[in-house]
């Protein structure tokens, strides 16, 4: 599946549950930089869809933290966060993780700094059956 296709599945209706679309880059052997690119063209792909003009070309000016939020649902759907800022230089470091990555967009006077992480896996507690039992004793 090409990234055409991927935003084409992610994009063609309301955001998704967390985790719903799967996108597997390990079979692709990408780097963290090579998937921080892709995740670059899904997110830009999607910023031109809801927010650009005839042309595509998005003024980040008036795109708005609703924006952004809506942006983040899509993105949780497939397992990863968007974090921005504006204003801000991102802190320099070694880039060893995925949210050390990011994109730095100067216009006019402001600079938005964007970035990715991957989105943990909330997990249900499921009661032991010791729980269970003592439940059902003091009923």
């Amino acid at each position: 599946m090409d990234i055409a296709d991927i935003c084409e599945l992610i994009y063609s209706s309301t955001p998704k549950q967390p985790h719903s679309i799967e996108l597997d880059f390990s079979e692709l052997d990408l780097t963290i930089e090579e998937i921080f690119q892709q995740l670059l063209m899904i997110f830009t792909d999607g910023m031109k869809r809801f927010f650009g003009d005839e042309n595509g070309k998005v003024d980040l000016e008036h795109i708005s933290a609703d924006d952004f939020k809506l942006m983040n649902e899509y993105f949780h759907s497939i397992g990863f966060s968007i974090s921005y800022s504006i204003n801000t230089e991102p802190v320099l470091k070694p880039k060893q993780s995925l949210k050390d990555y990011h994109l730095r967009l100067i216009v006019k006077n402001n600079i938005y700094v964007i970035s990715f992480d991957i989105l943990p896996i909330k997990t249900e507690i499921i009661p032991t059956r010791t729980e269970i039992t003592k439940v059902y004793k003091n009923m």
